[in-house]
């Protein structure tokens, strides 16, 4: 019985607070929901873009190493500095890649530029155009929908043709049909002998659908004589990640005619730089949302003392 009174005095105090202070009530009750609320939507938006991160990131491959003149994140101005006279990766260091190593599945060149598109009065604006050989469908894992991939002998040969995106075949051809008809790519003409699958967005930017793939000596010949090459190399095996790592940077290594003692001056880069970065910036995010959240409450819990007392 002395329990029931003293929970229906307490009610009453606090209903008679509330009354006598309506504003502040206002206020403190808004400051707990915007706690609350940014509580939640912060949880949400972490947890969609670790999931949007992660669909876009396994594009990547687990089991690619990508060797580029420089790291895909500089975090300096001194480390630019350092890393911006290195010396450019050529299609010959590729092809010496290639015979020295051993734990590799598949070695690809891989050069890009952006060019328009054009077939009879159909145009495609800034699409990207990829220099490379057969065996970027095995380092891409590019899937063809239509037709086929570029074969070794059109990659050594530089015979015009190519395999296009999605979208460009959407925007171009729309419903007709895209095989061995010729598109203009720049000032070049170029067969078309494969479509790829729909692929979507890359981190929500680059849009894989948006790209014409042509043998690498085409490109070097029509669109970018002299351009700078990242190699990607799909290992055999995935436990052997680390080995084929190391063979790799010592073959290029001996290939860019590194002294001993020497730093690199090119770098390998893989899916686990994309999700280092990722997970410093998303730690960023989620430690300015709690320091917001635990300030709203904070403010909430003052003007509940404020009223109570």
């Amino acid at each position: 019985m002395n329990f029931y009174t003293e929970v229906k005095e307490g009610l009453f105090i606090a209903w008679d607070a509330i009354r006598a202070n309506k504003l502040r009530s206002i206020l403190t009750t808004l400051g707990i929901v915007i706690g609350v609320v940014t509580v939640t939507l912060m949880g949400t938006a972490i947890d969609g873009l670790n999931r949007a991160f992660l669909r876009s990131i396994s594009m990547l491959g687990a089991d690619v190493l990508y060797v580029s003149r420089t790291s895909w994140f500089i975090d300096s101005y001194e480390e630019w500095l350092k890393v911006r006279d290195r010396h450019d990766i050529t299609l010959a260091q590729v092809r010496e890649l290639e015979k020295q190593m051993t734990l590799a599945r598949a070695i690809a060149p891989f050069v890009d530029s952006r060019r328009p598109v054009k077939y009879k009065n159909r145009n495609s604006s800034s699409v990207t155009v990829i220099g490379t050989t057969e065996q970027f469908q095995f380092t891409s894992g590019s899937a063809v929908a239509q037709g086929r991939f570029l074969t070794a002998e059109e990659a050594d040969g530089g015979r015009p043709v190519c395999v296009i995106g999605f979208d460009v075949a959407t925007n171009l051809f729309q419903l007709g049909p895209a095989l061995g008809n010729k598109i203009k790519v720049g000032q070049q003409d170029f067969e078309v002998v494969g479509v790829l699958e729909k692929q979507g967005n890359f981190l929500g930017h680059f849009n894989l659908d948006n790209q014409v793939i042509i043998p690498v000596k085409q490109f070097l010949s029509g669109i970018w004589h002299d351009p700078d090459f990242e190699i990607q190399v799909k290992v055999a095996d995935l436990k052997s990640l680390e080995d084929a790592k190391e063979e790799l940077r010592g073959v290029m290594r001996k290939i860019r005619h590194v002294p001993p003692g020497k730093e690199d001056d090119f770098a390998i880069n893989q899916q686990e730089n994309f999700i280092s970065t990722f997970n410093r910036v998303a730690g960023t995010i989620a430690t300015a949302g709690l320091f917001i959240t635990g300030l709203s409450l904070f403010v909430g819990g003052i003007g509940i003392m404020n009223i109570m007392f």
